[in-house]
């Protein structure tokens, strides 16, 4: 179950069958991440419960889940909202650092193009400044740069840096390759969102 569970990243629906199809069968949703994963909202509340320290907790660094994350991290990275909104009024830290692919619960909803989550995290307070390790991006640098993968949400790729603007995302930030947002979307090419950071200034 894990493991099938665990190929659901890019949202594949077979994959997404299958996990169901074993819990129907009986497998056994044992643990938390697991219940955040299969957004099973009523085991994971129950977890958490009964120790609550689990909502802050992270997986082993091989997990196939994703290594070193939180709860909130695998419910953000997954398009989850309801769980995620759970995890946060459970207490999740909501700008928990990441590891690898998995960055700050904020910079990994732009990076994905997730408006809801989006909108979700900077309700609930999210640092719409803070920014991950080694590459020193914040959540505005990963929503211009997401836009440059095919299984990201495209159509609310522009929502998204609007939201984030409107949030007081610093425009003029660098990241650890001396890039601005303004300069990233040059440098890719996205003369809308070029157009976007200009009228921000």
């Amino acid at each position: 179950l894990r493991w099938r569970v665990g190929l659901r990243w890019r949202d594949r629906p077979e994959h997404n069958a299958v996990a169901r199809h074993l819990v129907e069968m009986g497998a056994q949703v044992d643990d938390v991440f697991l219940a955040c994963a299969l957004d099973d909202r009523d085991r994971a509340t129950d977890l958490i419960r009964k120790s609550p320290g689990l909502v802050n907790s992270r997986t082993h660094q091989r997990d196939m889940l994703r290594g070193h994350v939180t709860p909130l991290h695998i419910a953000v990275f997954w398009r989850l909202p309801e769980m995620a909104e759970l995890l946060l009024n459970l207490g999740a830290d909501i700008d928990a650092v990441g590891h690898n692919d998995i960055k700050r619960p904020l910079i990994t909803a732009a990076f994905n193009g997730s408006m809801e989550m989006i909108r979700l995290l900077l309700d609930h307070g999210a640092d719409v400044n803070a920014t991950d390790a080694p590459h020193g991006g914040t959540a505005l640098h990963w929503a211009i740069y997401g836009a440059e993968f095919w299984w990201q949400d495209h159509e609310n790729r522009n929502a998204v840096i609007e939201a984030l603007l409107t949030a007081g995302a610093d425009v003029s930030a660098s990241n650890a390759q001396w890039n601005t947002p303004l300069s990233l979307a040059k440098r890719l090419d996205r003369s809308d969102q070029v157009a976007l950071l200009r009228g921000s200034y």
